[in-house]
């Protein structure tokens, strides 16, 4: 239905001019053409509501006294539509003092009194959308008492549907008066107050978002977090509408930055980011400097692992909030946050720079004994192991939120890494605790490493005995380590325990295949047993197998053996 043909059955066709401002020299007609104009636009401009403002102005001293009321309404109308395209406080003004002398000039010989409509129209235009609301505390209850009591009726002044639109607008101003004092449970109400005819579009917009404000207040989220997006995507639909409603038009002004940075809380908290990113996003077009809005979106993004972009966005609120002092939120926090998503990044010296940043600045969702852990922890991971100290006592005095594990296994790179003796590795691994095992892995091999350095030393020296108990303690912490099992093997080929050899060997050859070496004296091992057909079988396979040996010297006398060993290719 196009709001012109309403408007001209509302405003134009159920009003009947009077026979003394008919005459086509008067300047009745002008005013009527000028009426008709603002009465059949969508959306009325400033200057054609001006000039039928201006031309009904002209007609208060030439028409009939019991006529002035319909002057004087044509005139609050057009210079409130004047005033909505201007924005201009003085036209909101004078549209409302033009209503009330419409109110007040009412033609006593009437039956009727004066609409509903007409009574609430001048409530509705002193407020300015809005801006003046704080001006007129009583406004709410007025608006209230209309709507209980309203009875509309074709008038004069404005058709019964007309009026009944001028009700539900004065139900939205009512609802949305109770919310700026975040009365939702009232706000919701009020579009329960009579008559109860059917909501205009836009009037349900609003009994959703007072509704779900309601929802919210009793921590229904689920039910919060569906009603309110359709509200504020219905608001937007229906305030940019090409044929827009009453309540649209004279309504409150949606404060769609705000709304939608609300409706993307909520969709955070009830865990729904990519929506709530749309509504950030829909809050910044609104606000470009609503840095918090930034943050929360960076937030929402890290939830659907889009880093890079929750980066960016968290420096970019810190900026907008520095530029425009805005201490509604804590910039710390975003520098944090800018700090783990490089971290995790494994950019440490960054990571660090970002948490030194938030030490300078105001936090409120990370305490400060938590991000100088984390400064200290970055600092580490990225080569500073002169702090591994200061990190041991850092994240003791962290909350359990700080990864005092991960902390502890940096601590412990650290220490392995600066130990130099194995009487150092042996006191480390006996305070390691549940490492990881890669990191355990590390501690064993390195500490069986020095085990079999010794076993070396002891053999240089001729200390055999002492070598073997060596070799036995480098195997107890890594029983693949090569150096052990090579010479625990020739000590044993050497004893002639053959058996024992073989194990060594054995194991030596399983865990390196490539060893060629190993395979040669495997094979010998094996044939230093007088071994049944199987075994000389399996002996010769290893003699072949350390032919592939890349020293030719090697390579000779391994052939060698595999001949004497009338193995056959």
């Amino acid at each position: 239905m196009l709001r012109t043909a309403i408007l001209a059955r509302w405003l134009g066709l159920a009003v009947a001019v009077p026979a003394a401002l008919a005459q086509p020299s008067n300047p009745a007609v002008a005013a009527r053409q000028a009426f008709d104009a603002v009465d059949t636009s969508p959306r009325p401009g400033f200057a054609e509501a001006q000039r039928c403002a201006q031309a009904h102005a002209s007609l208060i001293g030439l028409v009939r006294s019991d006529q002035l009321y319909l002057v004087h309404y044509r005139a609050g109308y057009c210079e409130l539509f004047a005033a909505l395209a201007s924005g201009d406080a003085q036209r909101y003004q004078k549209a409302a003092r033009d209503f009330t002398q419409a109110i007040a000039l009412w033609p006593h010989g009437k039956r009727e009194s004066a609409p509903p409509g007409l009574r609430i129209l001048p409530l509705v235009a002193r407020m300015e959308r809005g801006r003046t609301a704080g001006s007129y505390p009583d406004s709410q209850e007025q608006l209230a008492s209309l709507a209980r009591g309203a009875a509309c009726a074709d008038s004069p002044v404005m058709v019964a549907s007309f009026c009944v639109a001028l009700v539900d607008t004065a139900r939205a101003w009512v609802s949305w008066l109770a919310g700026q004092r975040e009365a939702w449970a009232d706000a919701a109400q009020a579009f329960a107050l009579a008559p109860a005819t059917p909501l205009s579009r836009t009037a349900q917009a609003w009994r959703d978002w007072a509704e779900g404000q309601r929802l919210l207040q009793e921590r229904n989220l689920a039910e919060a977090a569906r009603l309110l997006p359709l509200a504020v995507r219905a608001l937007a639909e229906h305030t940019a509408a090409d044929y827009p409603d009453i309540v649209a038009l004279l309504g409150p002004r949606p404060a769609f930055a705000d709304m939608h940075f609300q409706t993307g809380r909520v969709l955070a908290e009830a865990g729904q980011p990519a929506l709530a990113i749309d509504h950030f996003t829909a809050a910044l077009e609104a606000k470009p400097d609503l840095s918090r809005a930034l943050y929360l979106r960076a937030r929402e993004r890290e939830k659907l692992d889009l880093g890079p972009a929750a980066f960016e966005d968290y420096g970019q609120a810190v900026r907008l909030a520095q530029q425009s002092n805005d201490t509604t939120w804590a910039v710390g926090d975003a520098f944090f946050r800018r700090g783990l998503l490089r971290y995790r990044e494994q950019k440490y010296a960054e990571a660090r720079d970002e948490f030194v940043h938030a030490l300078g600045s105001p936090l409120s969702e990370v305490s400060r004994a938590d991000l100088t852990a984390w400064r200290v922890l970055a600092g580490v991971a990225a080569g500073d192991c002169l702090a591994a100290g200061v990190l041991e006592t850092a994240q003791r005095a962290a909350s359990e939120a700080f990864p005092r594990e991960e902390a502890r296994v940096r601590v412990f790179g650290c220490r392995f890494q600066q130990a130099t003796d194995l009487n150092t590795l042996l006191a480390l691994e006996k305070s390691a605790g549940d490492l990881p095992a890669e990191q355990r892995q590390a501690l064993r091999s390195r500490i069986a490493a020095l085990f079999a350095d010794q076993g070396v030393a002891a053999e240089d020296k001729a200390d055999t005995a002492g070598a073997v108990a060596a070799y036995q303690q480098a195997l107890a912490y890594d029983e693949r380590n090569a150096k052990a099992l090579f010479n625990l093997g020739a000590i044993h080929l050497d004893r002639k325990q053959y058996a024992q050899a073989e194990t060594h060997f054995r194991a030596l050859a399983q865990s390196q295949p490539e060893d060629h070496e190993a395979l040669y004296w495997l094979a010998e091992t094996l044939l230093a047993q007088n071994p049944p057909a199987p075994r000389r079988a399996e002996a010769c396979e290893y003699l072949q197998r350390s032919l592939a040996v890349a020293d030719p010297e090697r390579r000779n006398q391994f052939q060698r053996a595999f001949e004497a060993a009338r193995c056959s290719r």
